[in-house]
């Protein structure tokens, strides 16, 4: 590599040399070398590279369709770490499949072990996170219940009034890559009340086939003249995944 001299600064490819601006500095190389399509497509020793870009696709797709139906609860609500934690996360998930060789491992099979189900129900979406509760959820109709608990266990943040809390049912589909999501009614706690056991209840279960994830979601939000108002902090919202049933 080198630099460019002289009144004239070239971009393009001249006698074999390629010239450019890196870093707002001019550069000379000679052309060729590196990677290209046909190479990582073709070559054997890029075998390890096609596999890789095979896994990382498909772990792109399963992050997308439940993004996309999982996330619309952090709305305006931005955090910018959490697309490529995510990503992280799947492919952590797809690492667990240990009967698939390389470069055809699914995150299908690796949500079947119990290492990767961990890895699911224990990521943490958001700063958020919700106290730890015995909680009981039905192997049938996916209710949930929550035993009595005092909000004062809660830390709320300034302004803060209550406590929304609702239960949703992800039905992820890994065959098609698609996901939906049915949604209980929500429950608004207020602040340093006692509460009593509380059961939500998905409106609907669908019959389409893959995983079950009962996820519980909870946000801090301020009532104002009988309006409510959700806190964007991402200390103020979050959700769980609570189990992976099939």
């Amino acid at each position: 590599m080198a630099k460019q001299e002289g009144l004239i600064r070239l971009r393009g490819t001249i006698d074999g040399v390629n010239f450019y601006f890196r870093k707002g500095k001019p550069i000379a190389r000679k052309a060729g070398g590196g990677f290209n399509g046909a190479s990582i497509k073709n070559s054997a020793t890029m075998v390890r590279v096609r596999e890789n870009n095979t896994e990382f696709g498909h772990c792109s797709q399963v992050k997308k369709a439940f993004s996309d139906v999982l996330l619309f609860h952090f709305a305006n609500r931005k955090d910018v770490t959490l697309h490529s934690r995510l990503m992280r996360l799947f492919i952590g998930i797809k690492d667990c499949d240990f009967i698939s060789e390389r470069g055809k491992r699914t995150i299908n099979l690796g949500l079947q072990t119990a290492a990767g189900q961990h890895l699911l129900t224990s990521f943490d979406f958001t700063a958020m996170s919700f106290p730890v509760l015995p909680m009981d959820v039905a192997s049938t109709t996916l209710e949930l219940t929550l035993p009595s608990f005092s909000l004062t266990e809660f830390k709320f943040p300034v302004g803060a009034t209550h406590l929304e809390l609702f239960l949703g049912v992800l039905h992820l589909n890994l065959d098609d890559k698609t996901a939906t999501l049915n949604k209980s009614a929500s429950v608004l706690l207020a602040k340093g009340a006692a509460v009593d056991s509380i059961t939500l209840t998905p409106n609907a279960l669908s019959s389409a086939g893959g995983f079950r994830l009962p996820v519980l979601f909870y946000s801090y939000v301020q009532e104002l003249n009988g309006v409510l108002y959700p806190l964007h902090d991402s200390k103020s919202f979050g959700l769980r995944v609570l189990d992976v049933l099939t």
